[in-house]
């Protein structure tokens, strides 16, 4: 979504993927900074209203889109404290380590599991 109104609003000829998206965001480039943002902060009240529901101790974002940079995280974590209760509002939000390598591990880890 993300790259798509990237490349909507910003006449660019082919369509960005959202590494490029973030590393444009860290350039200085306001649309893509802007479009970062805006999908960060859409995450970051949905986390924030999960958290309310469920109130967990930790909240690990993982996949790919852990690895957007400071405009990213600096927009998720606002709008999350903006969404979430008092009681909740200081559960770490916290990216996972495995990056957008996390869903294959994962399921690797489940087969080897199942065969052993």
């Amino acid at each position: 979504m993300w790259t798509h109104r990237v490349h909507r609003r910003g006449g660019r000829r082919r369509r960005p993927r959202w590494p490029e998206v973030a590393a444009l965001a860290e350039s200085g480039d306001a649309l893509a900074s802007d479009v970062l943002a805006h999908g960060a902060t859409a995450t970051g009240q949905l986390l924030g209203g999960l958290v309310n529901a469920v109130d967990p101790e930790l909240v690990l974002v993982g996949g790919g889109v852990s690895s957007c940079g400071p405009v990213w995280w600096t927009a998720l974590r606002a709008a999350f404290a903006a969404e979430a209760l008092p009681a909740v509002r200081d559960v770490p939000v916290v990216a996972g380590e495995l990056g957008s390598d996390a869903a294959v591990l994962g399921a690797a880890r489940m087969a080897w599991e199942e065969l052993g």
